[in-house]
């Protein structure tokens, strides 16, 4: 019972898969953030046989404003408790087009699963 709490607590669905558990929350969190997700890469995986756990990274670009962002980082590591900020990256890019500024942010969630 205790356990069922958390996944409901944590918005977390034991039919999906993890990564699209991860995608569908941070897109909430996006659409909230009035951000635009850019790419979601499948994940990059790690097996050590020696410690017999799994390194997952998931990455992920965003586009959006700079406090915006801050608070999609600040939900994914501390609300969701999904992994850890592997790597953040910001790009300031320019649409010549129109002459507006815009921020691509690539962020980088590890996530280590123990397989045995």
């Amino acid at each position: 019972i205790y356990y069922n709490k958390l996944l409901e607590k944590y918005q977390i669905s034991t039919e999906d898969s993890f990564q699209s558990n991860f995608l569908k929350r941070v897109q909430e969190f996006s659409q909230n953030l009035n951000l635009k997700i850019i790419s979601f890469k499948d994940p990059h995986i790690y097996t050590n046989p020696s410690s017999n756990s799994t390194v997952e990274t998931y990455e992920l670009s965003v586009r959006g404003g700079y406090n915006a962002i801050i608070k999609l980082l600040y939900t994914i590591e501390q609300k969701m408790k999904v992994g850890v900020l592997n790597s953040i990256e910001f790009k300031k890019k320019k649409n010549y087009r129109t002459n507006i500024n815009y921020l691509d942010c690539t962020i980088k969630v590890q996530r280590i699963v123990n397989t045995g």
